[in-house]
């Protein structure tokens, strides 16, 4: 696939001031912030500023305990990014040459190119991939298995105490209320 990233940088930059300055994203600083980190660093190839704890720190000002586990702020803002980019496609941007989009499960810019002659159309489009490993970003990003892992194990902890406390009260109810075996 052939890459936006050498050609034609200024018009990518371009179109990404007009979806900032845009109805739905003029009063979100943290869509805004979000975005711009999320296209500088896919243009620029940093892997390491995709992740979600990095996004966490440098765009969200978290602290370095910052934990993923425990706060969805990242995950949470993506999906907020994500419709406020389907909202300006939908509607200011749609006749736009230019598609910034972010991949559900990544963390990375994907931008496609309209053709001008099929502006609706998405059948014809040039899809310029700035990761360039297809296979890798059809799957979820590395910390939502985390994450599934994480809640599974904490409901078969939960599930696990929960019959032990039912065990041991049927043990207590039975030995408190059943006649003695000894004379």
């Amino acid at each position: 696939m052939q890459s936006l990233t050498t050609s034609a940088p200024p018009s990518i930059y371009a179109q990404l001031e007009r979806i900032l300055t845009s109805a739905p994203f003029s009063k979100s600083s943290r869509s805004q912030r979000f975005l711009r980190h999320v296209v500088q660093n896919s243009l620029e190839e940093h892997n390491e500023l995709r992740k979600e704890y990095a996004i966490a720190i440098h765009v969200f000002d978290r602290d370095p305990s910052y934990d993923p586990a425990v706060d969805a702020t990242v995950r949470v803002e993506a999906g907020r990014l994500r419709s406020r980019l389907r909202e300006y496609y939908a509607d200011a941007g749609r006749n736009d040459l230019l598609v910034i989009q972010m991949p559900k499960g990544a963390y990375r810019a994907s931008i496609t190119e309209r053709c001008p002659s099929n502006g609706d159309s998405f059948a014809s489009n040039l899809s310029v991939d700035l990761k360039r490993e297809q296979a890798a970003n059809s799957l979820p990003a590395p910390e939502v298995y985390q994450d599934a892992g994480a809640n599974t194990m904490y409901l078969g902890l939960a599930a696990t105490f929960v019959f032990a406390a039912i065990v041991g009260g049927v043990m207590y109810l039975r030995n408190r209320f059943s006649p003695s075996l000894s004379g």
